[in-house]
């Protein structure tokens, strides 16, 4: 018996936005990450979001990771250069996912921090740039 339903038809995405065009792509366990210059696209199937197969019409999702891509330090050595590596080296292909996935996870993280340090980094500036326009320098007026 056939299956019916959008989510077992083919079907196409379309990935808009950010600069030029796609730079790399790395496989996880339940999504692949396609990268662009300054952006990131997180396509998930249906059979990832919806395993039960409750909604028959789900199709692929996209989300976009919008100012980070591959002109990102963390993405390109962490997840670009580690998927090359793993492309050439004689591995399960299920061991490669595996490996890919867990550095996913540790790029999500050090995103974060890098998003937070970002803030840190500019308030401190924010707050030298005050103490250098005062003409005794060491106190903030709030």
């Amino acid at each position: 018996m056939d299956k019916v339903g959008k989510r077992y038809a083919a079907g196409t995405i379309s990935l808009q936005g950010g600069s030029g065009g796609i730079l790399a792509m790395c496989s996880c366990r339940d999504f692949m990450e396609v990268y662009k210059k300054d952006k990131t696209f997180r396509v998930e199937t249906p059979e990832s979001i919806d395993p039960d197969e409750l909604d028959l019409d789900m199709g692929f999702t996209v989300k976009e990771i919008k100012g980070v891509g591959c002109a990102n330090q963390i993405i390109a050595r962490l997840m670009v250069q580690s998927n090359d590596a793993m492309r050439i080296m004689a591995v399960d292909e299920d061991k490669k996912i595996l490996v890919m996935s867990s550095l996913c996870e540790c790029k999500d993280l050090m995103i974060s921090c890098e998003k937070i340090y970002n803030e840190i980094k500019n308030s401190n500036d924010e707050a030298f740039k005050i103490l250098s326009s005062q003409k005794y320098g060491r106190v903030i007026n709030p």
